[in-house]
């Protein structure tokens, strides 16, 4: 290389320079080239976006038959709200908002029960549906339900007129179980292992003298009953009963006998539970 530029009478120097400007040139335009590219998908896609905004603003006025930019007022209430009571759940139905179908996106639907702190959204309906059954309540409840309606724009209309009505529940608890009878200084203490079902009412207890029939002699909200009738040297048998809100009785749990023995000294008889406290 060095004898061609020295044979046409061309500095090496010169021909650096050159090399390097024209470089420069190359990757400058090959840089324009790349932003352009850039702006042009830039370009197309805000294209795209206003394209998007103008299609949801026409689908939205289609919808509430008003413009976006214009809020609407709130909804009116539904009306004419039943609560109607089945077996394991409480139906729900209500005439629509006198509202445009179109401007209402959902119905809510509230409950509230005696001693709850607050009442509670338990189901989002839509627009279509005026009905639910609710299946979620416990047993020997009354409930009150009240419904509004909810647009678009999610403004929520007043509540409807409330309905009342009790759960019912047709299936009956479990039998108590792991009844046992101690004897007590004061009588006969009669225990047993707590249900686990949510709307358990109480416990009743029946006693009979052996060979005779049962007789309630108790109910009772403890798992835990004192016989102070109970006399000394008589067997009796027992078997306790779960009642739920609705009023529904469990099958008796098993027999089991007790009695006082003749002769027993005062004071602390070991393996008994004392009325009123935690068996431990």
């Amino acid at each position: 290389m060095r004898l061609r530029l020295e044979r046409f009478n061309v500095e090496p120097a010169k021909v650096r320079s050159l090399l390097r400007w024209s470089t420069t040139r190359a990757r400058t335009a090959v840089a324009w080239r790349r932003a352009g590219a850039r702006a042009g998908r830039t370009v197309r896609g805000a294209g795209r976006v206003t394209a998007t905004l103008l299609a949801a603003s026409a689908l939205l006025w289609w919808f509430t038959g008003t413009a976006a930019t214009q809020p609407l007022a709130s909804p009116e209430p539904p009306s004419n709200l039943i609560a109607v009571p089945a077996d394991l759940g409480i139906y729900l139905q209500w005439d629509a908002s006198p509202t445009p179908v179109r401007q209402i996106s959902e119905y809510r639907i509230e409950r509230f029960r005696e001693g709850d702190s607050a009442a509670v959204i338990i189901r989002r309906v839509p627009a279509g549906q005026l009905s639910h059954f609710d299946s979620t309540g416990l047993g020997g409840v009354e409930y009150r339900y009240r419904v509004r309606a909810r647009d678009w724009f999610l403004n929520d209309s007043p509540w409807s007129d409330p309905a009342f009505a009790t759960y019912r529940d047709p299936e009956a608890p479990a039998p108590p179980d792991s009844i046992s009878v101690t004897v007590n200084p004061r009588g006969l203490f009669v225990d047993w292992v707590a249900n686990q079902e949510p709307d358990l009412a109480e416990y009743r207890v029946y006693r009979a003298e052996e060979g005779q029939a049962l007789q309630q002699v108790a109910a009772r909200e403890q798992t835990q009953y004192l016989d102070r009738e109970a006399l000394t040297a008589v067997p009796y048998v027992y078997r306790v009963t779960a009642v739920d809100l609705s009023g529904n009785e469990s099958p008796p749990s098993d027999s089991v006998l007790g009695f006082i023995p003749d002769g027993i000294p005062p004071g602390r008889v070991t393996g008994f539970v004392a009325e009123g406290t935690a068996k431990g």
